[in-house]
């Protein structure tokens, strides 16, 4: 590195990325952090919840997701696939981040999410036309359209499990999105939303 103390190479800096820590120079004298860790506990209801995470699991697999809820969980679903954890049968395969899911309890419990940190600025939402299911990554409750501006005027109609938001008409009964939830949103065409 031209100009570049090699002295430098593991000392301490700040890459400026507030989803990183223990921010050190590298040998390509660049300033990097490592993904922030994090743990997220989501309250789940006696029945159906539908829910997302802003913390992308140590472990991506469905079982392993949820194996701490898994006397009390009876199915998840996405889109079109299933894990039911009584059977064995993982249609889903993998977490998906950029997903959230249907989940239906036996009973309410607790479920416990440790990973790192999703940086929501750099992490791309694809949506395709019609309804797709939507995580939330923001750590602060923000209201829809606040937190969906930048695709607002594609955007038909968000729902949670007993609210919607449908710009168009001006009617928000989710009022705020919160982190944990996840929601179905229905959009004119194909889509890409970036949380900021």
């Amino acid at each position: 590195c031209p100009n570049f103390d090699d002295a430098l190479i593991g000392t301490t800096c700040t890459d400026g990325d507030a989803y990183t820590v223990n921010d050190v120079y590298d040998g390509n004298c660049q300033c990097v952090g490592q993904a922030a860790p994090c743990q997220e506990d989501i309250v789940l209801e006696i029945g159906w919840n539908l829910i997302s995470s802003n913390c992308l699991p140590d472990d991506l697999d469905m079982t392993s997701v949820f194996n701490n809820i898994s006397n009390n969980l009876i199915e998840v679903k996405d889109r079109t696939n299933n894990y039911i954890p009584q059977t064995g049968v993982n249609q889903i395969g993998d977490w998906d981040i950029t997903s959230a899911y249907h989940v239906n309890m036996s009973q309410a419990d607790v479920l416990s999410i440790s990973g790192i940190k999703v940086n929501p600025e750099s992490t791309p939402i694809y949506l395709e036309a019609g309804w797709n299911l939507l995580p939330y990554y923001l750590d602060n409750s923000v209201d829809p359209f606040t937190a969906l501006n930048s695709i607002s005027a594609n955007i038909i109609e968000v729902k949670d499990l007993n609210n919607s938001f449908t710009p168009l008409f001006n009617i928000d009964n989710i009022n705020q999105m919160e982190r944990g939830q996840g929601y179905l949103i229905k959009v004119m065409v194909a889509d890409t939303l970036y949380y900021e």
